[in-house]
């Protein structure tokens, strides 16, 4: 059985410096991570493991949150997978009410804290790897579990949960012997 991991990709999209430190920082995390500097996928897509995880990261200083939001609802063959835009503040406004109808997209503001972003982006990975591989019986533990961890919430700022819950994981992991890491 593979590695949880190896099953990971993370597209990142960003033409800015901040942008490519986060996609090393993922890098760091072990995952492979694909920098791509436009905002263009017509040739990336054949590439997509559409079996594994796919998650698409959003860091586009230059370009405005309109056509981020469309370029995500235009592209079919990303709909099914987890979305980040991160944003300026003076841009998180209008992208919230130009994208209420757009599945698993999610909003951060810039600049972002890297911990935080990795923390958050750990709580995906799990959710996203235990729904490809969760039989149908058992997704309302997985929707337990999304609940719990705040996905969906009302506040997009509010992600006390998530920290906590991750912060809560490492500890256990530290303080009992024979507990294995997740893969």
């Amino acid at each position: 059985m593979k590695r949880l991991v190896e099953n990971i990709m993370i597209w990142y999209f960003t033409d800015n410096e901040s942008g490519k430190k986060t996609a090393s920082a993922i890098e760091g995390l072990g995952l492979s991570v694909n920098l791509l500097e436009t905002l263009n996928l017509a040739g990336v897509l054949t590439n997509v493991d559409y079996e594994g995880v796919n998650i698409f990261i959003f860091d586009m200083a230059e370009d405005a949150p309109q056509k981020i939001i469309d370029y995500c609802i235009s592209e079919k063959k990303i709909r099914g997978f987890a979305k980040f835009v991160l944003l300026s503040k003076k841009n998180l406004k209008e992208a919230l009410l130009i994208s209420f109808n757009i599945d698993r997209l999610e909003f951060l503001s810039k600049p972002v804290n890297t911990d935080e972003f990795l923390l958050l982006l750990e709580k995906v990975i799990v959710i996203e790897y235990c729904r490809k591989n969760i039989p149908a019986n058992g997704l309302g533990a997985l929707n337990l579990l999304e609940g719990f961890l705040s996905i969906g919430r009302k506040d997009v700022f509010d992600h006390k949960n998530e920290l906590d819950f991750f912060a809560y994981l490492r500890a256990l992991y530290k303080k009992k012997p024979g507990v294995k890491k997740l893969p």
